[in-house]
């Protein structure tokens, strides 16, 4: 079975967030083909979402996270 993906699906930015320590990073569409990547570590960085007009400070993605829990 063929997979097709719909060419409505339009993505102008996205962000990938890590799990493990405060590190999230932004790609935002520039021209086709074409990403603009941005990198965020610092706490009381502030992201900007253009495509749908919010921003928020990366502390508070993570503001419940206990980093000091490991798996076994």
């Amino acid at each position: 079975m063929d997979i097709i993906i719909s060419k409505a699906v339009n993505f102008q930015e996205y962000l990938l967030i890590d799990q493990d320590t405060i590190h999230l990073e932004h790609y935002l569409k520039t021209a086709p083909n074409h990403w603009l990547f941005i990198e965020y570590n610092n706490p009381q960085d502030v992201i900007s979402l253009s495509s749908i007009n919010f921003k928020f400070e990366l502390e508070d993605l993570y503001d419940k996270v206990d980093f000091s829990v490991t798996e076994e």
